[in-house]
C-alpha cells in the first residue's frame, strides 16, 4: 500500500505540469452575456457597449446583443459585477 501511495505522489508534479500547459496563463475566461457560455476573451467576438467590453461565443449572440444591449448588459453586470 505504501509503495502505491508513493508512486501516486511521485506523479503529482507531472500532472500539475500537464494541466498548466493545457490552458495558457494569458487566457482570460468570461461568459457570453446572451447565452451564458464560457468564452476565452482572446478567441471571442468582442463588442463595446457603454465603455465596457463584452465577449461572445458566436456571431448570433453578438447580433442579439447589439439588438438589445441594455437588457443583456444589465443581466451580465449582475452576474460578474462591476469591473
Amino acid at each position: 500500500m505504501r509503495r502505491v501511495l508513493l508512486s501516486v505522489l511521485a506523479l503529482v508534479p507531472l500532472l500539475l505540469s500537464a494541466c498548466s500547459s493545457l490552458a495558457p496563463s494569458s487566457a482570460i475566461i468570461t461568459s457570453d452575456p446572451v447565452c451564458g457560455a464560457v468564452v476565452n476573451r482572446s478567441k471571442a467576438i468582442r463588442k463595446v457597449y457603454g465603455g465596457r467590453d463584452y465577449f461572445f461565443d458566436s456571431e448570433k449572440c453578438a447580433v442579439e446583443f447589439e439588438a438589445h444591449p441594455s437588457s443583456y448588459a444589465m443581466v451580465h453586470l449582475s452576474r460578474v459585477g462591476p469591473r
